[in-house]
């Protein structure tokens, strides 16, 4: 009878205890699959968030640098715009045309000179001489920013183009006038005469997509042609390919208009078009508002079952956008990788569980799950908060304690984010290389620029000396004309006079024009201009020197210069004031 309630006693407790071993074994395996599910989803938000956050910085970044390039690009467009306005004394010298096969006349030097078919031929060679000074400067600059693959000067019937071509590399039906650069600066669609960006379009000899900057070119009122700098999509679309994340990512350039410029694969632009024009995804009609209005942004779109994370920044200086897109799945795959580890994981100690719970039946199988608590779930706790971590930014690595499964899973971590630190320092350093290239590119400017001052100096010098002022008596004034005349000179040289006159109140005022050989009707009327005003300042005018070539210019053009003393020479005109 004792032994019976001794062996019944026995029995409840094993089965007592086997009741708590029990229900500590579901106690844990709630609490495992609990660990499992908010691991999972916990994993995928986060590398998700991080995701778009990581792309964002990196289209902000590129998108930064790319404004540097169009600023460059668009400096070197006014730098080269301000260089062929500034004014010269120096006659250029023409180069000697040739025909080629075709008819087309060119010429090749350090840049090549076209002209259209029965182009009006005085103002072809004007505008040849006008570009003339280009010769030398266009090699320098075009080879300060690697995407610009051409600098040309493009008038109504010449283009001046570095680098080279040949005259049968345009089509045979080529017009100057048809470049969309030079439509762009016209002053119908340019009324304000500011930089202009081109659509994209064909290159000159037809071999590869261009966008061109456009810098329209005037003397005062007068258009004259435009500084045309295109910029390569291709070796843009090559730039692009350094962007990529993983195999199925893409990087692409984009209108405010939502309209594809260039992408990293040829393939790839219809995937981008599919994405803008997704009329069933609120997210394009948004991104494409954040584009129009200039701001930056990252959302995930969903097409034909599949999700794209896309970050897109402005790009200043043009009505551009960078973009980056990556598939939605497999920024995620690796959290499926993780969320399968961690169910096998789960499974496994559901079975040990169960296993020493029949086995131990009492204290020893709780003992084991407490073990199994602290052996999983811990390691488990402590993975979800490093990626909380990695969400944040913080890229630190997990402490491995273990070589199983959750060891594994902790160095698959580590390995995940330093590859993430790998491909941030890459990116700093490309930021740091294209600084680098940007201040080089500065100092070619800077010192372009003090060459033009100094350029600038010497041609103020030069119109100085061009007009001399000579005292030769108290009160009389000699001024010596040589050489070419026309209105702008005569225009700073009435401007010199009566500055003169004024300042030494001189009555008698000797122009001598005996080193003039002829003398257009501008520049005659500016010199009966510069008398009436010598007159106004109280000054009698003799004009010395008159020859004959210069006295019938002056009587086919019926100027009136009988109010004016006259002499042959300087020194009659010296004895003349002796005498009076």
């Amino acid at each position: 009878m004792l032994h019976s309630l001794r062996r019944q006693v026995i029995v409840i407790l094993l089965l007592g205890t086997s009741l708590l071993a029990l229900l500590n074994l579901a106690i844990n395996t709630r609490g495992l699959v609990a660990v499992r599910n908010q691991a999972t989803n916990d994993s995928t938000a986060a590398l998700q968030a991080q995701a778009e956050q990581y792309l964002l910085r990196i289209a902000k970044s590129h998108s930064a640098s790319t404004a540097q390039t169009v600023r460059a690009v668009q400096q070197l467009a006014v730098t080269t715009r301000t260089y062929l306005q500034q004014p010269t004394t120096q006659n250029p010298r023409l180069p000697e045309l040739s025909v080629a096969r075709n008819g087309r006349q060119y010429a090749s030097g350090a840049t090549t000179v076209l002209v259209i078919a029965n182009p009006d031929q005085a103002q072809a060679l004007a505008d040849i001489g006008y570009s003339q000074r280009l010769e030398d400067v266009l090699p320098s600059l075009q080879i300060s920013v690697p995407e610009i693959v051409r600098i040309s000067y493009l008038t109504a019937n010449t283009l001046r183009t570095y680098p080279n071509m040949t005259p049968n590399d345009p089509p045979a039906d080529w017009q100057p006038s048809q470049e969309l650069a030079y439509v762009a600066s016209l002053p119908a669609n340019n009324p304000s005469r500011a930089l202009a960006w081109t659509e994209v379009h064909q290159s000159i000899d037809q071999s590869q997509p261009l966008i061109s900057v456009a810098a329209p070119v005037y003397d005062n009122a007068e258009f004259l042609g435009t500084v045309s700098v295109d910029v390569s999509l291709d070796r843009l679309a090559f730039y692009l390919k350094g962007l990529i994340l993983d195999e199925s990512s893409f990087a692409f350039l984009i209108t405010q208009k939502g309209e594809v410029v260039a992408v990293t694969e040829a393939g790839q632009g219809g995937v981008v078009q599919q994405i803008l024009t997704n009329q069933s995804n609120n997210a394009s009609s948004s991104m494409i508002s954040d584009l129009q209005a200039g701001r930056d942004g990252v959302t995930t779109i969903f097409m034909d079952g599949r999700g794209y994370v896309v970050a897109y920044a402005a790009i200043s200086g043009i009505p551009w956008a960078l973009g980056l897109a990556s598939p939605l799945d497999e920024i995620t795959e690796r959290t499926q990788e993780t969320a399968n580890q961690i169910a096998t994981i789960t499974n496994q100690s559901l079975a040990l569980n169960i296993g020493l719970a029949l086995i131990a039946l009492v204290l020893f199988g709780f003992g084991m799950a407490m073990i199994l608590r602290r052996q999983f779930v811990k390691p488990l706790t402590s993975l979800i908060g490093a990626t909380n971590r990695v969400a944040d930014g913080d890229l630190q690595p997990i402490e491995v304690e273990s070589s199983n499964e959750l060891g594994q899973l902790a160095n698959s971590f580590n390995s995940m984010t330093a590859a993430l630190q790998v491909a941030r320092q890459e990116t700093e350093a490309k930021e740091a290389a294209r600084e680098a290239a940007m201040q080089r590119l500065n100092e070619v400017v800077a010192n372009l620029e003090h060459s033009l001052a100094e350029r600038q100096q010497l041609s103020q010098l030069l119109r100085d000396v061009a007009s001399p002022v000579i005292p030769i008596l108290k009160g009389v004034l000699v001024m010596p004309l040589i050489g070419s005349l026309d209105g702008e000179r005569m225009q700073q040289a009435t401007t010199i006079i009566l500055s003169r006159v004024e300042h030494e109140r001189a009555k008698k005022v000797l122009i001598d024009i005996t080193g003039v050989p002829m003398m257009d009707e501008s520049a005659a009327q500016a010199l009966v201009r510069m008398i009436h005003g010598l007159r106004l300042l109280g000054a009698t005018v003799t004009l010395v020197g008159v020859g004959p070539e210069v006295a019938q210019s002056l009587t086919a053009l019926s100027v009136d210069l009988s109010a004016v003393q006259t002499a042959a020479d300087l020194r009659s005109a010296v004895a003349q004031l002796s005498r009076s």
